[in-house]
């Protein structure tokens, strides 16, 4: 009975720690919110022109990842 107390402890803080230690809660963030917070609109529009080509390069590996060999 002992054993499976301290089996049963071990892990919930296991799972309690794994939880601490997850991502950081701005890890999956609106790359869109970030880009309308910035003030300058050069900056502004170079991160948004970045977040459309990295949707088209994404969107074209996956493309090609199912297309095969």
């Amino acid at each position: 009975m002992k054993t499976i107390m301290f089996v049963t402890a071990v892990g919930i803080l296991s799972g309690v720690a794994g939880c601490a230690s997850g991502a950081p809660s701005n890890a999956y963030a609106n790359p869109l919110d970030a880009c309308a917070s910035i003030q300058d609109d050069e900056d502004r529009a170079r991160c948004m022109q970045n977040m459309v080509a990295d949707v088209a390069l994404t969107t074209k590996r996956e493309k090609d990842r199912k297309k095969g060999p």
